[in-house]
């Protein structure tokens, strides 16, 4: 039997997603598109954990995405649920898109909401997150 794990806050769903964003950046730094399609493992990686970040985004609260709807949270969630169901089609064009122009970006906003969203900041001191 499984020991009962505590659900992970929005906070903590958002750090999570901030750091698979920061790994798949590290893992293509100062490499081409061809370099990535060639490159099986950095590859297989990189979709990984957009899966994983997609997983954490499905977590996070209704009124958290409402309040901050500068992250396309649909569209991760969309780019899941098409790695996922259709593996052996995944356009790597599409993916080294989502590496070199959204994820960058995707992290200034989720920075900027772990530091500013009031809402979040009270909840995590009131339960201690």
């Amino acid at each position: 039997m499984k020991p009962n794990k505590k659900p992970l806050t929005n906070r903590e769903r958002l750090i999570a997603i901030k750091w698979y964003a920061r790994q798949i950046i590290e893992f293509n730094k100062d490499r081409t598109f061809d370099d990535f399609v060639n490159d099986n493992r950095t590859n297989f990686a990189s979709v990984f954990a957009i899966e994983q970040m997609s997983e954490n985004s499905k977590y996070i609260s209704d009124e958290i995405k409402e309040r901050h709807d500068e992250i396309p949270w649909r569209e991760l969630r969309g780019l899941r649920n098409r790695i996922t169901h259709d593996y052996d089609n995944i356009r790597m064009d599409i993916v080294w898109g989502v590496v070199c122009d959204d994820l960058p970006d995707m992290i200034d906003k989720i920075d900027e909401i772990l530091e500013t969203d009031l809402k979040l900041v009270l909840h995590c001191l009131k339960n201690g997150d």
